[in-house]
């Protein structure tokens, strides 16, 4: 995207869009950032980063309930946008808060 914005005119129509483009892809990425951020120091103090980021080890699966991850992830987006391809990086934080405990799927027919 910087690449693209970079070869066009200077002082061009679309170079100006290009710009634009790059600053809010930049901004969403910052949000998402720190949402996942503060999620983390909400559900574990201030440990929460390193937690967010803990590996279970060699040879155990990433989550125990596909389904409910997904639901979760879900439930995140609803409230704070696309995780897009960026946000995907913090698969690892999602699975940590769901296998911790942090968080349940709703029951069916209520939300949360």
């Amino acid at each position: 995207m910087w690449k693209k914005y970079e070869q066009l005119n200077v002082g061009s129509e679309e170079k100006q869009r290009a710009l634009r483009e790059v600053k809010e892809t930049v901004l969403h990425r910052k949000l998402l950032d720190s949402s996942i951020g503060f999620i983390g120091k909400l559900a574990f103090g201030f440990e929460g980063p390193s937690v967010l980021e803990a590996t279970k080890g060699p040879g155990h699966p990433l989550v125990d309930y596909w389904d409910c991850l997904k639901t979760m992830v879900r439930d995140f987006e609803s409230q704070c946008g696309s995780l897009t391809q960026y946000g995907m990086k913090h698969m690892r934080a999602f699975t940590n808060i769901y296998n911790m405990g942090k968080w349940s799927p709703p029951v069916l027919g209520h939300s949360a």
